[in-house]
């Protein structure tokens, strides 16, 4: 506790009341040094609950943002993925329609036996072009063909071995 001395005669007393209403004011003993204290203290914490909710906002915000991107991204991807998907289909059912026009029966069965049977035919086609005669015209177109024939189903038997 302070003590002050107030002389009852003296000349500038309304600077002296100021002066020990200050002094007063500023103690740090007094009601008002606690509740400016308590006030610092008040907007201190505002200032710390703003200055983290605005570095949560700033997460969010990046999170969101990031959120945003991936959904996009998806969305292109499965975009792209239905593009595709929509020409396989097509090419499907144009191969399909290819594969029942050439042999409607073979539409069910295997690529094994589908080269088997090539296979057979071309031996048989074979044989019988050596058994042909040799002044017979197309004979040489034959034996061409029949050469492609053979190259492009060591081709399909190879992809099969893969």
């Amino acid at each position: 506790m302070h003590k002050t001395v107030i002389f009852s005669t003296g000349r500038s007393s309304e600077n002296v009341a100021r002066h020990f209403r200050k002094r007063i004011r500023d103690c740090q003993h007094g009601s008002h040094a606690e509740s400016l204290l308590a006030s610092i203290q008040l907007h201190l914490d505002s200032a710390e609950r703003w200055i983290s909710a605005a570095e949560t906002r700033v997460d969010l915000d990046i999170t969101q943002q990031r959120l945003d991107d991936l959904l996009n991204e998806a969305a292109d991807l499965l975009n792209e993925a239905e593009r595709e998907f929509d020409l396989l289909a097509e090419r499907h059912e144009q191969l399909a329609s290819a594969l029942a026009t050439l042999f409607p029966e073979a539409s069910h069965s295997t690529v094994d036996e589908m080269t088997q049977a090539a296979h057979t035919d071309l031996r048989t086609a074979g044989q019988n072009l050596k058994d042909a005669p040799s002044d017979a015209r197309p004979l040489e177109d034959m034996r061409r063909r029949h050469g492609r024939l053979a190259l492009r189903l060591s081709e399909i038997r190879e992809h099969l071995i893969e």
